[in-house]
């Protein structure tokens, strides 16, 4: 059975994290090299912004797609489809321009998503966790590469019900 599940990321500076999923395929392939299509094939796009990769684990393949939004308009337009067993990434603001619209979207994340599968990246997590998200779906700007992609790896959870 083909399976597809996204990240959703909202980040207004795309290009220092387009590292995600290839470090994601990274950790799989130490852990799971059995589930490692066509030799850890990776593959990107420009418009719209993504990566991805397929594991195969059993009788299932999984691509899993990093898609990066730029604007919060970008992702509001997008979210209807976000699906149930996807995760969502959110960073809270907008520096260049001292606006946090990242809250609104973790709202919106959250009826798509559920609380356990939305997550706010911030350097200011005291401003999210004063609008009520709770502290563990809020990673620190810049996050920890080892953090972020465990975080990943758990809510995925590819490989647990197979």
């Amino acid at each position: 059975m083909k399976r597809s599940i996204t990240i959703h990321h909202f980040e207004d500076e795309p290009e220092h994290v387009r590292w995600i999923a290839g470090t994601l395929l990274n950790r799989y392939w130490l852990s799971h090299a059995e589930w490692v299509k066509e030799e850890g094939r990776f593959d990107e796009a420009d418009k719209p912004k993504s990566s991805w990769f397929e594991l195969e684990v059993g009788p299932d393949v999984y691509r899993i797609l990093h898609r990066l939004y730029e604007t919060p308009e970008e992702f509001r337009s997008s979210a209807r489809g976000i699906q149930r067993n996807d995760i969502v990434l959110l960073d809270l603001s907008m520096g260049r321009h001292a606006e946090m619209p990242g809250l609104a979207l973790y709202k919106l994340a959250v009826q798509r998503v559920g609380v356990k599968r939305a997550y706010v990246l911030s350097a200011f997590a005291h401003v999210a966790l004063a609008d009520g998200v709770p502290a563990d779906q809020v990673i620190q700007k810049p996050p920890d590469p080892t953090l972020l992609i465990n975080v990943i790896m758990d809510r995925l959870a590819i490989g647990e019900a197979s």
